[in-house]
């Protein structure tokens, strides 16, 4: 198991500046789906060897979501058609309204995977259609819903994404250090940015592929006691999270992280970073933030 090195780093970054005013956290995003589930398979008519594998996303008024899968059948017929086809369902989403249903071996990019889209019923059917462009989201679930969730058949009242807090969850992180979280973790930190609140990462190793990027006043929250780590282990020489905003607004916050473990590619990776300044910012605040195998811990 690594060894965590502990630093507390606002005073490394600036003596004088202290934490601003903190918000907390106002709910639990759990209940509403951010992206489909339970997808699933069938084979019509005469199966084969082929592969075919699939990914499907949510579409709401405010945009759609990370597209869930890989679900994948090695029985895919080499010649589909009307008789030989497979159909891929999903678990409708309480506010969607419309399905992308992606084809495509690899992880989502832009480019032609669009299979279809489906407005109804939470399935379709690949029949062997050209596929279309697909333009690969910023991945921001509904920033406020108009719906009611379930939790274990409960029917829990209407929830909102983000108030002043911004939890990852509720943009689809899912903190096993498995699914890649970057772009989830992102889009939280922008929709805070929007309406000037927080970010919060709950208890779970939530894997980046990339660094992220905080551009205005807001801090990132983690839960302290080493149980949030963010996995930047598969970075290169770049910073795991750049704060480019460097002032403090009117009310006296600036930007900073509470409580997180970032993990890094290695001592030995040169330009790795853990957390930096960019061109323009002059601080930000740190608090019981804990860093590991980085050839640099701070710029």
């Amino acid at each position: 198991m690594r060894k965590i090195l502990s630093a507390v780093f606002g005073i490394l970054l600036l003596a004088s500046m202290s934490w601003g005013q903190q918000h907390s956290i106002s709910f639990d995003p759990s209940p509403v789906p951010d992206k489909p589930g339970h997808l699933t398979l069938q084979l019509f008519g005469t199966t084969g060897t082929s592969t075919c594998t699939y990914y499907v996303s949510a579409v709401y008024p405010q945009g759609e979501t990370a597209p869930a899968g890989p679900v994948a059948t090695s029985q895919c017929n080499g010649t589909l058609s009307s008789t030989n086809f497979v159909r891929i369902l999903w678990r409708a989403n309480p506010g969607a309204v419309a399905y992308n249903v992606l084809k495509t071996a690899t992880t989502p990019a832009t480019g032609s995977i669009l299979l279809g889209t489906t407005t109804s019923n939470p399935f379709l059917d690949d029949t062997g259609q050209a596929l279309s462009s697909w333009t690969k989201p910023a991945f921001y679930p509904p920033a406020t819903l108009t719906v009611e969730g379930f939790k274990g058949g409960i029917r829990l009242p209407v929830q909102d994404f983000c108030g002043q807090t911004c939890n990852v969850r509720a943009f689809g992180a899912v903190g096993d250090d498995v699914h890649d979280d970057t772009l989830n973790i992102q889009a939280a930190i922008n929709r805070a940015q929007d309406k000037g609140g927080t970010v919060t990462i709950p208890p779970g190793t939530y894997k980046i592929t990339s660094g992220l990027t905080v551009d205005k006043p807001t801090t990132i929250i983690c839960t302290a006691g080493r149980v949030t780590v963010i996995d930047a282990s598969s970075l290169g020489g770049v910073a795991a999270i750049t704060f480019q905003y460097g002032t403090q607004d009117a009310g006296g916050t600036g930007p900073g992280i509470k409580g997180c473990t970032l993990l890094g590619p290695g001592k030995t990776t040169a330009g790795s970073i853990g957390i930096a300044l960019g061109s323009g910012s002059t601080s930000a605040t740190g608090e019981a933030v804990r860093l590991a195998h980085w050839f640099r811990m701070f710029k």
